[in-house]
C-alpha cells in the first residue's frame, strides 16, 4: 500500500469530467488521478479512494502507518549550545529526530519521544547499531535491552498441559499411551 496524492478529476476526450456525484456513496461515480510518489500516476474512483482512507485511519481520524526500519538521526545543535549556556546536559530526548521509513514507502522524521513509546525495542536497538548509547537523551536504552533479553528468555520456555489435547480433556486410560 502507498500513499498518493489526489490531483485532479479524470476527464474524456471531449474534456467533461467522468463520473457524476451521488448522495448515495455506492452510486458515486466520479474519477481522480493520483499521483505516487515514484511518479506514477493511475485513475481512481471517489468510492475506492474513501474506502483506501478509511481503512488507513482509527476512529479519531488518526493514520496508521507500519514500521519498516529507521533509516537515520539528527539532532538540532542549537539546542545543545543552549543546554551548555544553561547548566549540564539535560537526559531530555529534546531535539533528536530520527528518520522513518514505512512499508508504504514514504519516509519521514519523527521526535525521538514519539517513537520511544510506539516502537520499544526498534528504537534501542537502533540507537546501539549506531552508537548513540554515550549520548544524555539515550540513558534509557541499555535498561531496556537487558528487560528485553529477560523477557525473550522468558518467554521462550513452554509448558505442556498433558490433560487436555486440543482443548478437550483427555481421559486418564489414554493418558497414560501418550
Amino acid at each position: 500500500m502507498m500513499s498518493g496524492m489526489v490531483r485532479r478529476r479524470v476527464r474524456s476526450l471531449d474534456d467533461q469530467v467522468v463520473g457524476k456525484a451521488n448522495v448515495n456513496p455506492i452510486l458515486d461515480t466520479r474519477s481522480y488521478m493520483v499521483e505516487f510518489p515514484d511518479g506514477y500516476d493511475s485513475a481512481y474512483t471517489a468510492n475506492l479512494i474513501a474506502q483506501n482512507m478509511y481503512t488507513q485511519c482509527n476512529i479519531n481520524g488518526n493514520q496508521f502507518l507500519v514500521f519498516k526500519a529507521i533509516i537515520d538521526h539528527s539532532y538540532d545543535e542549537a539546542l545543545k549550545e543552549d543546554e551548555k549556556n544553561f547548566g549540564p546536559q539535560q537526559m531530555t530526548t529534546n531535539g533528536w529526530k530520527l528518520a522513518v521509513e514505512w512499508r508504504d514507502g514514504s519516509t519521514s522524521w519523527e521526535n525521538l519521544a514519539d517513537l520511544k513509546e510506539s516502537f520499544p525495542i526498534k528504537v534501542p536497538e537502533y540507537v546501539m547499531a549506531s552508537n548513540l548509547e554515550k549520548e544524555p537523551a539515550f540513558w534509557w536504552v541499555t535498561n531496556i535491552l537487558k528487560r528485553r533479553e529477560k523477557t525473550m528468555l522468558a518467554s521462550s520456555t513452554k509448558y505442556i498441559k498433558r490433560t487436555h489435547h486440543f482443548g478437550l480433556e483427555i481421559p486418564k486410560t489414554i493418558k497414560r499411551v501418550l
